[in-house]
């Protein structure tokens, strides 16, 4: 059982918290933050131009897996179990393993895509 009204104080509260991430999620923050720094270094090349130049170029459009990681994922098991054990069409995995499978192969789909570097928090209640 889970804490009632919890989800929507962590967000009201934390509104950075929740991320809606895909599949190409890693993919598409690294060519969004690509052009954040090419557009920064383009600026700094213009104000630099505007005042003197010493001749060097610097290169800060190189991403990093360190410019979009994330530390921690917490997840709530409830949340997962349930689809998986019970879809929208009303059927059910057959077996018991097939539910455990189910489930193991969505976190592990989660965490193939945020890639937690220090925790991954299960929370089942």
């Amino acid at each position: 059982m889970g804490v009632p009204t919890f989800y929507r104080w962590l967000c009201s509260r934390y509104p950075r918290v929740v991320i809606d991430v895909g599949e190409n999620h890693v993919q598409e923050m690294r060519e969004e933050l690509r052009q954040k720094k090419e557009q920064q270094r383009q600026q700094a090349a213009k104000e630099k131009e505007a005042t003197s130049t010493d001749g060097q170029e610097n290169n800060d459009a190189e991403t990093t897996e360190e410019d979009f990681a994330y530390d921690c994922l917490y997840l709530d098991m409830n949340g997962i179990i349930h689809p998986c054990c019970h879809t929208d069409d009303g059927s059910c995995p057959a077996t018991e393993e097939e539910m455990f499978l189910s489930i193991f192969q969505y976190v592990d789909r989660i965490v193939d895509i945020i890639r937690p570097r220090q925790l991954l928090y299960l929370a089942i209640g």
